[in-house]
């Protein structure tokens, strides 16, 4: 009995639960109906539980409530349609239950969700259905159809089946196919064969970590990916926007071509004087103040207004395109008006011109054309083999077969004295296009060097010439790699290059050959024709009277790679003001920026910085602006958010004078750049500017300069008694004789020695000691016939110059200054003192130069309408060994915000100082070492790629029209093609 009675309590338990009211329980709920809630379905007992809440609780509660509402409307309805009033409005129906349809419908609606949540509980998977069809569409959206497939499904249940099992794991489960110390070995030698920095990563990721080759491939795509999107940014110091900001300028020049040829009788840039402090040179107006004058310091400005700074340039001449021109008040101009005419005191040729208008695309380009209408022309003529230098280099010639005895003079008289040779005359080489070959087949008839073979080629093994110039040519190719880690990125950041170019960036052989003198690699690979020592340091080093003793083997790699280009060498039609005025139109027509003339800047102003505390020492203080002459401070604009300077200062006036400008307090406590005070400036040189009454034509004059070279003279090569072996000498004024054994074993590749290493981390203090002014008798003078001499005629180099200037020519000679128009002081580091010297001496100087220009130019007698003396000017660092050596010879400087740029950087001549202009611009932006060594971004491959492409015109859109030369005499000696010089469609596109 106890048994059955809980087996009855059980079934009734269960069926509570299930929903369904037991037997007996009817009865006594009614004797308890007074206990029920006041809302409860019919078959609800007190103290038992239903799972149909619809039914009993909300479903009649909502009838009840949809009933009120109808009766109320009802109501409401009858009063109004009883009321005579008929200004009374109608009642307002309510939106739900105003009909007996709407009571109908609520009441279906009610028990068909009843039925849905009576039962044995089917209404929760119903309900869980619904949830989950909502979450598959919210996550996955319009993929759902394609996820919920039922081959989709399988392909994902399998490959869960797979993961499971191991089958898509980041590292491999197999056994690796090489063992550790094997991919070790691998790895090593990989990386000495100059395996790029990628591909050694990926590898060592398989052999060693391990990884899959699926997770390698998905590796690569996301560093693609990524590349692809870093290149397409700005760079990190950049001021535009987006790269949409970016944009080109119209044309300075008018489509009349007569009007175009009036530009370039202006100069370039608007006078100080002119000039009103309200309207440009406003305070903390601009971003950027460029220094310095000449076609690299208006590119730098160039460069720095494309990325959005509002740029200055503060030039120290009257001309910001470098040319000089004659002075108002010079009353020996007696025949015509030569005020502006513009004499191009500067070696603006320019080779490699491929390379070179690759340069200058991006900061010329204008809406019009891709160069902003500026063009070159080769050098020369097809008559003169396109000639562009003519070296002469005493003893150079003599000697020789070709050339008569250099024992007898013109009279046949003997002028060896003591076995030496006649160094006193020479033979002038003259230096044409057509590259190594030109120079090798002149080398073999003049100078005996090689043979000629039937067809007049030079068989290249017997030419000591063509093998030493190829050599440079192998060196020079890796001059990339030197530059931008040593002027571009600090030690850490060149160790990472190191790093991430497999080595390539470690050690160049450029770089090992630039500290070391270029005397030692011409008696090491040139020992046994000094003719032909003579003529490759004369090529190599032309711009400075120094010997190749004293001279960096970078100078001569350069210039004699320049010479071993075919095309020769190229002049901007319309000289530099052609390039200066297409600049300057960039610099004012992006953001209002202004190139101002006959600016002098006395000093930088720092700002100290306002962080300083007392337990730590403030570092430099930041370049905020310049100091001018007359006292006028120009400072930089400061950042609206932060009120911090973040403008920036780049100084093209050159090493020496940058650093001269810092304030003393400033230099004392803050110090230079590494390494400066061992370095010295070379000497000033002194312009001498020539107006001549005829064309070029009527002249017969050169368009190639000339140049005498007494520091390259012949070298006296001694024999070795007990060896017999020869000893080459040392070019140069001197002679010395070299000792029997050449001074070091020069191989390339080779790292710097320990001497030069020290040189490099110099921290010698900055002194500008005036008294130690060298010895007395290491005077200087300018010698007729002897000292070093550059004549130049830049109206013979432009071909449309008489289209402006007709009957009139100009002629420049350029020499190093006089000890009585400077005084090279022995200082850290030593630099050159301007004097004034009297009237006498500059007239004695103007006469011996007379001499000497009359001598190798007599058709110039009877045509000199007036001669001017210009300068001295400072002409920058000498091409030592050790300005490469340093390491402070870097556009960043120690105090944030100045930058140097120009050729003080690299070397000497138009190309290097428009690279050292593109480096200056390069440290401005910020570029890191991933870009500069991976990406392989910079100034001008970010131009390339944010500038609007430009469409190419129908005709040529030039800024200069000029007329081709026709002559009626040719030559047959290497002709370059005659249409060189003619702006045509084709040459348009090509360009």
């Amino acid at each position: 009995v106890r048994g059955y009675k809980k087996k009855k309590s059980n079934i009734s338990t269960k069926m509570v639960r299930m929903g369904r009211t037991p037997k007996g329980w009817a009865q006594s709920a009614a004797t308890t109906s007074q206990n029920k809630p006041k809302y409860s379905s019919a078959t609800l007992q007190p103290g038992r539980v239903t799972t149909n809440v619809v039914a009993s609780i909300y479903g009649p509660r909502l009838i009840e409530k949809a009933t009120e509402i109808s009766e109320q409307y009802a109501s409401l309805l009858l009063d109004w349609e009883d009321d005579d009033d008929a200004n009374n409005p109608r009642p307002k129906q309510p939106r739900l239950f105003a009909t007996e349809k709407s009571l109908d419908e609520l009441a279906d609606l009610i028990r068909s969700t009843s039925r849905s949540m009576s039962g044995s509980g089917s209404w929760r998977a119903r309900v869980n259905a619904s949830k989950f069809e909502r979450q598959l569409d919210e996550k996955y959206g319009f993929l759902r159809p394609l996820l919920t497939h039922p081959t989709v499904e399988a392909w994902a249940k399998w490959a869960q089946r797979k993961h499971a099992l191991g089958h898509f794991s980041l590292v491999r489960t197999t056994p690796p196919p090489l063992s550790t110390h094997n991919s070790l070995i691998l790895l090593f030698m990989l990386q000495r064969n100059k395996v790029r920095t990628d591909a050694l990563v990926l590898i060592a990721l398989f052999v060693l970590v391990g990884l899959q080759p699926w997770v390698l491939v998905c590796f690569v795509t996301y560093a693609v990916y990524w590349k692809e999107q870093r290149i397409r940014e700005l760079p990190r110091n950049s001021k535009l926007r987006t790269h949409k900001d970016c944009k080109v300028v119209p044309p300075y020049y008018s489509q009349d071509d007569n009007n175009k040829q009036q530009y370039l009788c202006q100069a370039v840039g608007a006078p100080l004087s002119d000039t009103s402090p309200e309207e440009t040179m406003l305070d903390s107006s601009y971003d950027a103040i460029i220094l310095g004058s000449g076609i690299d310091t208006l590119y730098c400005a160039a460069l720095v207004s494309r990325m959005g700074y509002r740029t200055l340039c503060l030039c120290p001449t009257e001309d910001a395109s470098g040319c000089l021109m004659t002075a108002y008040n010079n009353t020996n101009i007696t025949d015509g008006d030569w005020t502006d005419i513009p004499f191009d005191v500067n070696d603006n040729k320019v080779g490699k011109i491929q390379l070179t208008q690759k340069l200058l695309a991006p900061a010329l380009c204008s809406t019009t054309d891709a160069q902003g209408g500026v063009r070159f022309a080769s050098i020369g003529t097809e008559a003169d083999g396109f000639a562009y230098d003519i070296v002469s280099v005493p003893g150079m010639g003599y000697g020789t077969s070709s050339s008569s005895s250099d024992d007898d003079d013109d009279t046949g008289n003997n002028n060896n004295e003591g076995g030496k040779k006649n160094i006193t005359n020479s033979v002038p080489f003259v230096l044409r296009a057509g590259g190594i070959s030109s120079i090798a087949q002149d080398a073999a008839i003049f100078l005996g060097d090689g043979w000629l073979e039937e067809k007049g080629n030079v068989d290249p093994t017997t030419s000591s010439i063509t093998q030493y110039m190829q050599m440079c040519v192998a060196l020079s190719a890796d001059t990339k790699e030197y530059y931008c880690p040593k002027m571009l990125l600090n030690e850490q950041q060149a160790a990472w290059a190191t790093i991430l170019s497999g080595g390539k960036w470690s050690s160049t052989a450029y770089g090992a050959a630039a500290v070391r003198q270029a005397g030692d690699f011409l008696k090491r690979f040139l020992p046994l024709n000094s003719h032909v020592r003579s003529l490759a340091a004369a090529i190599g080093c032309r711009n400075e009277d120094v010997s190749p003793s004293q001279t960096s083997m970078a100078v001569h790699i350069s210039n004699l790679a320049a010479a071993a280009d075919p095309m020769g060498f190229a002049y901007p039609i319309g000289g530099p003001r052609s390039i200066g005025h297409a600049l300057k139109n960039v610099v004012e027509a992006l953001g209002g920026g202004k190139v101002v003339t006959g600016a002098t800047v006395q000093e930088f102003i720092l700002a100290e910085e306002e962080d300083a505390t007392d337990n730590k020492q403030a570092g430099p203080p930041r370049c905020a602006g310049v100091k001018l002459a007359d006292g006028t401070a120009l400072r930089l604009r400061k950042d609206r958010e932060t009120g911090v300077c973040n403008g920036v200062v780049i100084s093209v006036l050159g090493v020496v004078p940058t650093c001269i400008r810092i304030p003393a307090s400033s230099r004392t406590k803050h110090g230079i750049p590494a390494g400066v005070p061992v370095l010295r400036e070379r000497r000033p040189l002194i312009h001498i500017l020539y107006g001549l009454n005829g064309s070029s034509f009527d002249l017969n004059l050169p368009a190639a300069d000339w140049w005498r070279l007494p520091s390259c003279c012949l070298p006296q090569d001694v024999v070795d008694v007990t060896t017999e072996q020869p000893s080459p000498g040392n070019g140069g004024e001197n002679n010395d004789v070299a000792s029997d054994v050449v001074s070091e074993d020069i191989k390339v590749g080779q790292a710097p020695s320990e001497a030069e290493q020290q040189v490099s981390e110099s921290t010698v203090t900055f002194s500008l000691d005036h008294s130690n002014r060298g010895a007395k008798n290491t005077t200087n003078k300018f010698q007729t016939g002897k000292s070093w001499m550059r004549i130049s005629f830049p109206s013979a180099k432009d071909p449309s110059w008489n289209e402006r200037h007709p009957d009139k020519s100009t002629c420049v000679v350029t020499i190093e200054a006089d000890d009585e128009f400077c005084r090279m002081i022995s200082g850290k580091p030593s630099f050159a003192m301007m004097a004034k010297p009297s009237s006498g001496e500059t007239q004695r100087l103007k006469d011996r130069v007379m001499r000497d220009l009359l001598d190798k130019f007599p058709q110039l007698e009877g045509k000199i309408a007036f001669q001017e003396l210009r300068g001295p000017y400072n002409a920058g660092l000498s091409q030592s060994a050790e300005k490469f050596a340093v390491k402070g010879v870097r556009p960043e400087t120690p105090y944030p915000g100045l930058f140097i740029g120009g050729k003080d950087l690299v070397v000497d001549s138009f190309c290097g100082s428009i690279t050292g202009a593109w480096l200056a611009v390069n440290a401005v932006m910020g570029y890191t070492v991933v870009d500069t060594v991976l990406l392989e971004k910079n100034i001008t491959a970010d131009l390339e790629q944010f500038l609007p492409s430009l469409k190419v015109s129908e005709y040529a859109d030039v800024a200069i029209p000029f007329k081709p030369r026709v002559l009626s005499s040719f030559s047959n000696k290497d002709p370059r093609p005659s249409n060189e010089g003619d702006c045509t469609a084709e040459d348009s596109k090509e360009s």
